[in-house]
């Protein structure tokens, strides 16, 4: 059975919402986005959210550390079945903003996702997250460009 239009509508839109509200500091929309018994695990450090209490957690500690400065973007989406569950790779980048309108990238990753539906729709029940870079170092600074975060 093919993944319907309308699934795979509904799961862009979930992929979307998970970057919009972590960039919002919306932690309780953002750890929605997952089951209740969900596994969040970034492989390039060794963090590891079990259960929604967990992420939800994490999601209020990103953003406190981001500021709302953050925008995370979720590209090359892949769909495919498995089983009653759908599994989900992307790329992902973020940007930080800075004064002046000015943007850098300061990471990109990669997701590898189990998706699943349940009576709130579809939600992440495990997603992976590694790194394509550890970290861009900081760029030199321009002048008249500031950084709106301070880095500590």
């Amino acid at each position: 059975m093919a993944i319907s239009i309308e699934d795979r509508l509904a799961i862009h839109d979930l992929y979307s919402t998970w970057c919009v509200t972590i960039d919002d500091g919306d932690a309780v929309a953002w750890a929605d986005t997952f089951t209740d018994d969900a596994t969040f695990k970034l492989t390039t450090h060794p963090v590891e959210a079990i259960g929604r209490d967990a992420i939800l957690e994490m999601g209020k500690s990103v953003y406190e550390h981001d500021q709302g400065l953050n925008r995370h973007l979720c590209y090359n989406i892949l769909l495919t079945e498995d089983g009653d569950a759908i599994r989900g790779r992307a790329d992902a980048i973020v940007l930080e903003l800075r004064t002046g309108g000015d943007v850098r990238i300061i990471k990109t990753s990669r997701y590898a996702d189990r998706i699943v539906k349940g009576p709130k729709g579809w939600a992440f029940a495990e997603r992976v997250m590694t790194w394509d870079t550890p970290h861009i170092p900081e760029q030199p600074e321009v002048e008249g460009v500031e950084l709106l975060l301070s880095k500590n």
